[in-house]
């Protein structure tokens, strides 16, 4: 049996009063495995949110479970860094099961 992960809520805002630059990563965390990286974006300074920029991108196909998954807990995690200082704005873990 085949079931697909979706990502109900993918939303990125800026509520403050000027531009904020970001780099947006995402990755895996897998039982018994290393982190596996999903995307990359904005590391270069290139990624700017606009001020009162608000919008969700959910939902989100994510993959597809097959019996070749192990059981177990999985995530899905996000987080927003300053591209230049690289300090964290934001951490998203979004944790699930499959049996």
């Amino acid at each position: 049996m085949q079931e697909q992960v979706t990502g109900q809520v993918a939303r990125l805002s800026n509520p403050g009063p000027g531009p904020v630059a970001v780099e947006i990563k995402t990755w895996f965390e897998n039982p018994g495995m290393s982190s596996t990286p999903d995307k990359n974006i904005g590391w270069d300074g290139t990624f700017v949110l606009s001020p009162g920029y608000d919008q969700d991108f959910g939902p989100m196909p994510l993959f597809t479970v097959t019996s070749d998954f192990t059981p177990g807990t999985y995530e899905y995690n996000c987080r927003l860094i300053d591209p230049v200082t690289g300090r964290p704005l934001t951490l998203d873990r979004n944790v699930y099961d499959i049996q």
